[in-house]
């Protein structure tokens, strides 16, 4: 089955609006600055492309622009896969101190541990924010003061 050319000429714009689109919200859900990724639309982006997967484009420049179009939303894609990932690590690494602070306020017989774990954490997470790898950590107390330190 052919489509006409106006019709595929409208399709690839709207393609090329929501590649950019989405990658724009990609790139402001991976610096926090929206909640979630932009699911939705990143389906109607993929809806476009199947549908001329099964419908052949015949004219060789708009085929040409469909697969370059095509290609770039591959290389955005392969590019939000690895912050994705990024993302979750950094998360799980977040998890993971926040469990060993936890851990070490109660060998040191701390009370109100849940109060200091949360001032510990927002501590340790900011440094970690700045680009700082705390992989090991020493919770002290030292003349009635909690001193955090990081080997």
């Amino acid at each position: 089955m052919e489509i006409d050319n106006k019709v595929v000429e409208k399709d690839l714009r709207r393609l090329e609006q929501l590649i950019d689109m989405v990658n724009f919200e990609y790139n402001l859900f991976f610096k926090g600055d929206a909640d979630r990724p932009p699911l939705m639309n990143e389906d109607l982006l993929k809806g476009i492309i199947n549908k001329y997967r099964v419908y052949q484009i015949t004219d060789s420049s708009l085929r040409n622009k469909y697969n370059n179009l095509v290609s770039k939303y591959y290389s955005y894609k392969s590019r939000w896969k690895k912050y994705k990932g990024v993302i979750k690590d950094e998360h799980n690494h977040m998890e993971q101190i926040g469990f060993k602070i936890m851990q070490k306020l109660k060998d040191i017989g701390v009370k109100n541990e849940e109060q200091l774990k949360v001032l510990i954490y927002n501590k340790l997470s900011g440094l970690v924010d700045k680009g700082l790898n705390i992989n090991d950590f020493d919770i002290i107390v030292k003349d009635n003061k909690i001193e955090v330190k990081i080997n």
